[in-house]
C-alpha cells in the first residue's frame, strides 16, 4: 500500500469542510479577536475551506502517479477516492465562504 494514497486520503477526511466547518464555526461565534478574525476575514476563512483541500489533491495525485509507476505499490484505488473526497471538499468550501 502505497503510503502517499494513505496519507491522502486520512489528509482528505480530517481536512474536509464538515469537520473543519464546526471548530471554526465555534471560533468564530465565541466572540473576541480570534473569532472576529475568522468572522470577518474572507483570505482566512479560503484558506482554511480552500486551501486544504488543494494541497489534498496534490498529496493524492503524488500517491496515484506513484502507484501506476511502481508495480509493486497497492493503492491507486485510495488516491483516486481521496481525489474526489477533496473535490467534493473544495466544491462544499466554496459555498461556506
Amino acid at each position: 500500500m502505497s503510503k502517499t494514497c494513505c496519507a491522502a486520503i486520512v489528509w482528505a477526511i480530517v481536512t474536509s469542510p464538515m469537520l473543519t466547518f464546526i471548530p471554526v464555526g465555534i471560533i468564530a461565534h465565541s466572540g473576541g479577536p480570534l473569532g472576529m478574525s475568522f468572522a470577518h476575514n474572507a483570505l482566512l476563512r479560503a484558506a482554511i475551506f480552500l486551501g486544504l483541500p488543494v494541497m489534498g489533491i496534490f498529496i493524492a495525485v503524488k500517491g496515484v502517479t506513484d502507484v501506476r509507476h511502481d508495480p509493486f505499490l497497492r493503492g491507486g484505488g485510495v488516491g483516486i477516492i481521496a481525489i474526489w473526497i477533496d473535490f467534493i471538499s473544495l466544491i462544499v468550501g466554496v459555498n461556506f465562504i
